[in-house]
């Protein structure tokens, strides 16, 4: 090499290098992308310096490429560049799956992201890209040969180890179409739970019975895969109910659904089912399948169902099986004597009841009606249409009106004693609030001849029922100014 060559490069690598450095420094100050700064900080302690020792070999000392300190140093070049490749590509299919969730989150829809496992495939690829690279390029390497080599070899692997590698590709194409993800309750064959993990060779599934079960990828590949909560966004539901046939099926499922609309947690979109299933020689099947959120307990929702179900059948004297038990007929039903002894001690206790004669509170036990219902139930709902009196025998209650804007509020409580449905059931309009139960209450029912019955015997109550009526508008209209 003449000196003027070796002068300049001499000079060029001594210039150059540091004001490379200084740059890059100066850019590290600079920028915000964690990215930005991570490449920035590759290229300062590695890159450049590896760049500068390949110039420094092979143009100042000049020492050929096929020398083995040349070909170290060029692979250590690869290296720091290949590691540069490996964080942008990082960086890139993180990006992606974070604007991913993000729209996701903006339209509600589920989509799913690569796995980890799927990522950590990319960056083999790479890295084996790279590693041939380097093998071909710096060492010389005949990959021809090699690549002949492992085909044979893999051969004689494969066929030694064929179901454990069939388990391998079957995960790979899992991992690529993204059946179901952690979580997500599904239906493979005929086993389902929830899934708890996924890996190269085999799912995990959690089981209704809580039981675990390891399922091969092979043979997840080859069962059919239904992803329960993909198919609404929400965790299904369904219950087999059996009521008499002397009940109309119409008039049994507006009772269902009408136990469905009370009951915390179940999802109006998708909205619940209420279809007939099959008839027995006494009975009607009848299939009730509801959706509740994720982050709902499904088992909790059922439990809350079947609870309300037993209120409403019996409100309505509905006689109704469940495939454990039966709620209705577990017990024999009263007698007409025995309701109205049961019926008038309890009216006799009420504080609006108790001055009126004998005679006035048989007649109203005669024709009253005593319903239960469960803890959180709406009795009336405001806008509906009330024909009765209700009259706590037993529980509390709480009134809520709804503003201008929408947002409820708490009107007024109710204890025992205390009654309401006054305003529907003497302007027959529309009740102005609605009645929640805060515990398991009894109610009775009068309807507005029973009413006006007893305001004619008895002109303090008339009294009382218009001092009711006033403060509870006057509070109602308070509610609804509210903006």
């Amino acid at each position: 090499m003449e000196i003027r060559d070796l002068m300049f490069w001499v000079i060029a690598l001594s210039v150059t290098f540091p004001v490379v450095v200084v740059a890059l420094t100066e850019l590290r100050s600079r920028v915000q992308s964690e990215t930005a700064l991570q490449l920035i900080r590759i290229s300062t302690n590695s890159t450049v310096p590896m760049i500068a020792a390949w110039v420094l070999v092979e143009k100042v000392f000049g020492i050929p490429r096929t020398d083995t300190i040349s070909k170290v140093v060029q692979t250590l070049c690869y290296v720091s560049v290949l590691n540069m490749a490996l964080l942008l590509l990082n960086t890139f299919l993180v990006t992606r799956r974070s604007r991913t969730n993000a729209v996701a989150n903006k339209d509600g829809a589920t989509r799913q992201s690569p796995s980890k496992v799927l990522l950590d495939f990319f960056r083999f690829i790479v890295i084996l890209l790279g590693t041939g690279v380097v093998l071909a390029v710096v060492w010389d390497v005949n990959l021809g040969g090699v690549i002949t080599t492992l085909g044979v070899g893999s051969i004689i692997i494969g066929f030694a180890l064929q179901d454990t590698l069939g388990s391998i590709v079957s995960g790979f194409v899992t991992m690529v179409r993204r059946p179901f993800a952690v979580g997500d309750k599904v239906r493979i064959g005929d086993m389902e739970g929830i899934v708890r993990e996924i890996n190269w060779n085999s799912v995990v599934l959690r089981q209704t019975d809580r039981s675990l079960a390891i399922l091969p990828q092979s043979d997840v590949a080859k069962r059919a895969v239904v992803n329960l909560t993909r198919l609404t966004g929400s965790e299904h539901t369904e219950i087999v109910v059996e009521f008499s046939k002397q009940h109309p099926p119409n008039n049994v499922k507006r009772v269902m659904m009408s136990a469905l609309g009370s009951t915390p947690g179940v999802s109006q979109d998708p909205a619940p089912l209420i279809r007939t299933k099959d008839h027995t020689d006494v009975n009607i099947r009848y299939s009730v399948r509801f959706w509740t959120p994720q982050g709902i307990s499904p088992l909790e929702t059922r439990d809350q169902f079947l609870s309300r179900l037993w209120y409403v059948s019996k409100r309505y004297d509905l006689k109704c099986e469940l495939p454990t038990r039966k709620f209705v007929q577990t017990v024999e039903k009263p007698s007409a004597e025995s309701l109205l002894t049961q019926y008038r001690d309890e009216l006799s206790t009420v504080p609006l009841l108790f001055k009126m004669g004998g005679d006035v509170l048989e007649y109203v036990a005669k024709g009253a009606l005593l319903h239960e219902y469960a803890a959180g139930e709406s009795i009336v709902r405001e806008g509906e249409m009330v024909t009765s009196l209700f009259v706590i025998v037993q529980g509390d209650a709480r009134a809520v009106a709804t503003d201008r804007s929408g947002k409820q509020h708490q009107v007024f409580a109710l204890k025992y004693g205390e009654f309401f449905g006054e305003s529907s059931l003497f302007s027959g309009r529309p009740s102005p609030y609605s009645v929640i139960a805060m515990n398991d209450i009894s109610v009775v029912l009068l309807d507005k001849q029973m009413v006006n019955r007893l305001v004619e015997s008895d002109a303090m109550l008339v009294k009382e029922i218009g001092r009711v009526i006033s403060d509870r508008r006057e509070r109602i209209l308070d509610v609804e100014t509210i903006r």
